[in-house]
């Protein structure tokens, strides 16, 4: 299994299924998309091997988006944050149920018993522009901090958006991955441990 991400597609328009055009435009994303076709290559030579590229959004928790990790630890402490426009549509996931929709596609690969190689969304349900999620973080930290927008400088092939369509990843998993976190108790748990490393 392969960890891919959002920047294989490069920029695109609408929601993302996993059959659209990669056009990825800086090197990170080009070298994603060579792994990626390169390793079923590779697998083929091995018996009874699945390998599933997840494409994946933005997680929480243990592995984070460093807008949030700087929001979730700065903000309480009245620190400023500088943020993009934060205007492009983004995708948040828990790393609590990454971890699970990874260890169910897993298994369904196994029960399979073929080699295949597909490509699968690994998101969330909550899909929105990120100056939602930014200002929901600011009212979950007690409107402590203060927030620049348009102070971030964005990387060269400028903010691109996540609309991820997770049907596939539902289907595969058989309806035993089963979302737990909303972006509100990821946040609420990550700022709890934050505190308790102050403490």
């Amino acid at each position: 299994m392969d960890a891919g991400s959002r920047v294989e597609y490069g920029p695109l328009d609408g929601i993302m299924e996993e059959s659209a055009p990669c056009n990825p435009v800086n090197e990170y994303g080009k070298a994603k998309l060579e792994f990626y076709r390169q390793g079923p290559l590779c697998a083929g030579n091995l018996e009874s091997v699945t390998t599933i590229s997840g494409s994946s959004a933005s997680t929480g928790g243990a592995i984070i988006l460093v807008y949030y990790l700087y929001l979730t630890r700065d903000l309480p402490l009245g620190k400023t944050v500088s943020l993009s426009s934060c205007r492009h549509e983004w995708n948040f996931m828990y790393i609590e149920d990454a971890v699970q929709a990874v260890y169910e596609l897993y298994r369904s690969g196994c029960e399979a018993g073929e080699v295949q190689s597909q490509i699968v969304n690994i998101a969330g349900s909550d899909t929105r522009p990120l100056r939602s999620f930014v200002e929901e973080i600011h009212q979950i930290a007690g409107r402590r901090g203060t927030l620049e927008y348009g102070t971030f400088v964005q990387a060269k092939e400028g903010p691109l958006s996540i609309r991820p369509d997770i049907t596939k990843l539902k289907q595969l998993t058989g309806g035993r991955w089963q979302e737990r976190y909303t972006f509100r108790r990821g946040i609420e748990e990550t700022m709890e441990k934050e505190e308790a490393k102050e403490t």
